[in-house]
């Protein structure tokens, strides 16, 4: 049986996009994410059969979120080594979550994450713990960028690929807000 890897994200939209990566051109000597790829995750899913795909689709088709205004507001280190740029709270997005993770239980079984969702882009990944230095410095250079409003108008239902460069991104569907 084929399987597929997948999650649900938030994309960022194009402009936002570029003022993020306006600050990541200033930074030497760090692997930062793809621009392109730049994308707030509501949930990982992981391998999933694909002829549950269009099953899976259907149900977040059916999902009745509005669009909302999310802030971004912050850096932030965690997972030793990721440095990411975190979502103000919002009770849109945890709402939106929330019935993504209904979705999924419903049409997958799949439990709800045991950790807490913490809303975020993964900006660059570390192979150790950045420096508290280093961090401190990255956290400067991007709070000129704070707080960065952008519209959600959509999620989308991406299958990642892996290879020795990362991870290739497809999307599946997009789902639009009202």
């Amino acid at each position: 049986m084929e399987k597929a890897r997948l999650f649900i994200a938030v994309d960022l939209p194009d402009g936002i996009r570029e003022k993020i990566y306006r600050v990541c051109r200033e930074i030497d000597n760090i692997r930062w994410a793809k621009q392109e790829q730049l994308h707030l995750t509501l949930r990982f899913i992981g391998d999933t059969d694909v002829e549950t795909l269009p099953r899976l689709s259907e149900a977040l088709e059916k999902l009745n979120f509005r669009k909302f205004i999310l802030t971004l507001s912050g850096t932030g280190v965690f997972r030793p080594g990721i440095f990411f740029l975190e979502a103000g709270k919002s009770v849109k997005l945890f709402s939106l979550k929330k019935q993504i993770d209904e979705v999924l239980y419903n049409t997958l079984a799949l439990e709800p994450e045991a950790r807490s969702f913490l809303p975020h882009i993964t900006l660059a990944r570390f192979p150790n713990r950045p420096s508290r230095e280093k961090s401190r410095c990255l956290t400067e250079v991007f709070e000129t960028l704070f707080p960065l409003d952008f519209r959600v108008e959509e999620f989308v239902l991406y299958r990642s690929r892996l290879n020795s460069d990362g991870a290739i991104h497809i999307p599946l569907k997009k789902i639009t807000g009202l």
